[in-house]
């Protein structure tokens, strides 16, 4: 194809902009630190932490509050979090403290549903 993009030349434009991205994104995490963020936890990293987003997609790791079970879940719970810093091992992520969690509303089970006369095509 006539006047078409090298390869080289894509690859180099192509990893400009990743590291635009990681650098914007880097700034956007720092930009919360010292602030509250309500987040959306979605994994527990290996150290124990739990990992989600902010309300603006910003990816936080917060630990737990020290009261809370070790073995408690707090997958698509949303946590207050104190911001206090970035994680030296992933520069774009925002870390903090939990300071109070907010967890799912309890959906009841399919036998459950049935069983109280609920359906909804399923």
């Amino acid at each position: 194809m006539a006047g078409a993009v090298d390869d080289p030349t894509k690859k180099a434009r192509a990893a400009e902009l990743l590291a635009l991205a990681a650098t914007a994104r880097a700034r956007r995490a720092e930009s919360h630190v010292g602030e509250l963020a309500d987040v959306l936890f979605e994994s527990r990293l290996a150290d124990g932490r739990w990992v989600g987003h902010a309300a603006d997609y910003v990816s936080v790791a917060a630990t737990a509050p020290t009261t809370a079970p070790v073995d408690t879940s707090l997958v698509n719970a949303i946590g207050r979090v104190a911001v206090d810093g970035i994680d030296p091992g992933a520069g774009d992520r925002a870390v903090g403290r939990i300071l109070s969690v907010t967890r799912p509303p309890a959906r009841p089970s399919s036998l459950a549903r049935v069983s109280a006369g609920v359906t909804d095509g399923r």
